[in-house]
């Protein structure tokens, strides 16, 4: 009698972490747009210094993420939508830390201001 539990059972491993894989670099292509939603949500729910940190370091994570991503990634043709999505997210950030470190100075100085202690 012949075995062919063991091919099937490997076909079958083959095949689930081949979908997994594929699901991770689905997840993987959209990391920009996860940064932002994962950056507002920490930015809501946390206050004083944790927020500050999250506001500055959370983006530049998000970058090194999607840089990961795009360059170990088997994306082919599609690889091109996750590098326009971070082209976007890189421009948008140029944009978004000259204001965040105005905001920063402000309200570093303005409780100095007052005598009392900043963030």
């Amino acid at each position: 009698m012949i075995n062919i539990m063991p091919s099937l059972s490997y076909a079958f491993l083959m095949n689930l972490a081949y979908q997994i894989v594929g699901i991770v670099q689905l997840i993987g292509l959209f990391t920009p747009l996860w940064g932002v939603v994962v950056i507002i949500a920490l930015a809501n729910s946390l206050s004083g210094r944790n927020r500050w940190l999250v506001l500055f370091l959370a983006p530049l994570v998000t970058v090194v993420i999607s840089f990961l991503f795009l360059k170990y990634g088997n994306y082919e043709l599609a690889g091109l939508i996750g590098g326009i999505l971070l082209f976007f997210f890189i421009i948008g950030l140029l944009i978004y830390y000259p204001i965040l470190i105005i905001r920063a100075i402000r309200a570093w100085r303005k409780p100095k201001e007052n005598g009392q202690i900043a963030i």
